[in-house]
């Protein structure tokens, strides 16, 4: 299918989404509803880790951080932990200017309410995340009574509307590169030319966030996940991957302390694609949500999920866009 026809209905699959959790919640057992969320275990110190002497740092405690050292401050590429802005303190005393989110999931923004001055500071999304921050706080990332209520965080002033865009910012060049929806509908990947790096956010990366981050979720399919609520993909990841694969980079992962290469980013590509495939013709061949969820082992998790995350899990979109393609080729007459 081509980029455009799912693009114009992802919304529709976001409202579903949030209308099957709903659902899913209202038929879950008794005992599992009423199960408070785990605590989350204590995470190690994050330590700032070397990509380019002098020049590229980044550091990691559930979310990855970078830093770019310019002219005469640095910018930092998401800022999604407490006092994330210190660390790099012990390379440089030049001040904190910029920060690029790479989306507005709270573990890569919350850093921001640590952050000295941030209301001085130049905040670079793309359009969709500043909107979405205003609804973020209210529901999409809290929807259960337990989780903990965050204000809003200093929100976005410089607001990106292209899908590509040249800069030079502090005397460093930046390529700012939105492929359309994926991780959520607002990704934006933060390239430096010079040092052949691109920050990628959740559109790839190399460690599963759930056994200690958010106990209680299932296994990821093969690390990633999607926000729905936000118009998040897997399709889109397919093609954001095949726009990844045509810079000359190296990618730094949302999570995970490991820098990721081609290869990596193309076998995290391809094995969720065969799972998708693979779901897709059960679903062609009359499968039902329930009994694909069934046959990939996803129903013996509780419908409520736990924990704080909207988390849709594969089968959802393989069976939600397939049934959709299915329809849109009956309404063309191409099939019965």
């Amino acid at each position: 299918m081509k980029l455009s026809k799912w693009l114009g209905t992802i919304s529709t699959l976001a409202l579903c989404a949030v209308a099957l959790q709903g659902q899913s919640q209202a038929q879950a057992p008794a005992a599992a509803q009423g199960q408070a969320a785990a605590p989350r275990p204590a995470r190690p110190a994050p330590v700032l880790k070397t990509i380019v002497e002098g020049k590229v740092y980044y550091a990691g405690v559930g979310s990855n951080v970078g830093y770019v050292i310019g002219d005469t401050g640095v910018i930092m590429i998401d800022n999604g932990f407490a006092n994330a802005s210190a660390l790099i303190k012990s390379v440089t005393n030049k001040p904190i200017t910029h920060v690029i989110e790479t989306h507005d999931d709270t573990d890569h923004i919350n850093g921001l309410y640590t952050t000295p001055n941030a209301d001085k500071i130049k905040i670079v999304a793309m359009e969709d995340n500043w909107k979405q921050q205003w609804t973020s706080f209210k529901w999409t990332e809290k929807p259960k009574a337990n989780c903990p209520q965050s204000p809003m965080p200093p929100q976005p002033n410089v607001i990106i509307r292209q899908p590509r865009v040249e800069t030079t910012i502090d005397g460093v060049k930046f390529v700012l590169h939105h492929y359309g929806p994926s991780h959520t509908g607002h990704d934006l990947v933060i390239e430096l030319p010079e040092y052949k790096l691109a920050f990628v956010g959740d559109i790839v990366f190399t460690t599963d966030l759930f056994p200690d981050a958010h106990p209680g979720l299932p296994p990821q399919d093969h690390n990633m996940f999607w926000k729905s609520e936000k118009r998040g993909t897997p399709r889109g990841m397919f093609h954001s991957v095949d726009e990844l694969l045509k810079l000359d980079v190296t990618y730094v992962p949302g999570h995970g302390q490991t820098l990721m290469t081609k290869a990596d980013i193309r076998k995290k590509r391809d094995d969720v694609k065969a799972d998708y495939d693979k779901q897709s013709a059960m679903v062609r061949a009359g499968m039902s949500l329930d009994d694909l969820r069934k046959a990939t082992g996803e129903d013996k998790y509780s419908p409520a999920r736990g924990g704080c995350i909207n988390y849709v899990d594969l089968p959802w979109y393989v069976y939600t866009e397939t049934m959709r393609d299915m329809q849109e080729l009956k309404d063309k007459g191409t099939i019965k």
